[in-house]
């Protein structure tokens, strides 16, 4: 093997490497963003049930107003 050849080999080698790292960056923030996303979830059904339940006595009400 040439210097060439071990040049080119440890340069290939550092542009994986960076380019792992890069990878495993991004991979660590959509990781967070769904963990984010999932919390959340669950609180936002919440949230619909309880506007939704709100929205039914407030049309029910005004239907008992009507009559």
């Amino acid at each position: 093997m040439t210097v060439q050849d071990e040049d080119y080999l440890f340069d290939c080698i550092e542009q994986i490497r960076r380019e792992t790292h890069e990878c495993n960056v991004m991979l660590k923030q959509i990781c967070k963003v769904v963990n984010a996303y999932l919390m959340r979830h669950h609180q936002e059904n919440e949230d619909d049930f309880m506007r939704n339940v709100l929205a039914n006595l407030v049309s029910n009400g005004l239907d008992y107003l009507g009559k």
